[in-house]
């Protein structure tokens, strides 16, 4: 909680993580009985997810932008910029547009634009298998990504897909050990 109200009146994290070699990931693949679709979870493990709900509810009216950092265990950085972005519906349907070319990481996130979010019991996404499960992580998946920031931290080759990536950048098999989603209110 404390991140959000420090950050509130410039930006508000929807979703930040990272993690230390040896440290174990928060599952963030779930969403059974709705727990991350519906609450802000905090862990004492470097890791944040603003919920659906709020997230929905935030990005309802109004503009927002996005903003997504991501660095890899090199360690390099890179970022992508969206001019629009909101949740929107039950099923919480991402919708990004007026991606900034000057970004560094590409874009991943046209690839999803209009999908629902897809949970391991909750399956949205365009594949006969749930993509959720496929990959271990919940996500807007499309069929199924070419950005997933809720799935495994790996180091090293990906195995299976099972990785934190952002596929633009450097590839589906380069797995990522931070990234973090901020948004905030277009003046």
């Amino acid at each position: 909680m404390i991140i959000t109200v420090a950050l509130f009146l410039t930006s508000v994290v929807q979703l930040s993580r990272s993690v230390t070699p040896n440290q174990v990931s928060v599952d963030l693949y779930l969403a059974e009985n709705g727990a991350l679709l519906n609450h802000v979870i905090e862990w004492k493990t470097n890791e944040f997810w603003l919920g659906n709900d709020i997230l929905r509810d935030l990005t309802g009216s109004g503009q927002w932008q996005l903003r997504v950092d991501i660095e890899d265990w090199e360690p390099s950085s890179a970022w992508a910029s969206y001019g629009e972005f909101n949740v929107t519906g039950d099923k919480y349907t991402i919708h990004v547009g007026l991606y900034d070319h000057q970004s560094t990481a590409g874009d991943a996130l046209k690839y999803h634009n209009g999908y629902p979010f897809t949970t391991k019991d909750q399956d949205n996404d365009k594949r006969s298998d749930n993509c959720a499960a496929v990959y271990g992580g919940a996500w807007w998946f499309n069929s199924c990504q070419t950005a997933l920031l809720n799935s495994d931290y790996q180091q090293g080759n990906v195995i299976n897909g099972r990785a934190i990536q952002w596929s633009p950048w450097k590839g589906s098999n380069h797995p990522l050990k931070s990234c973090s989603m901020k948004i905030r209110p277009i003046k």
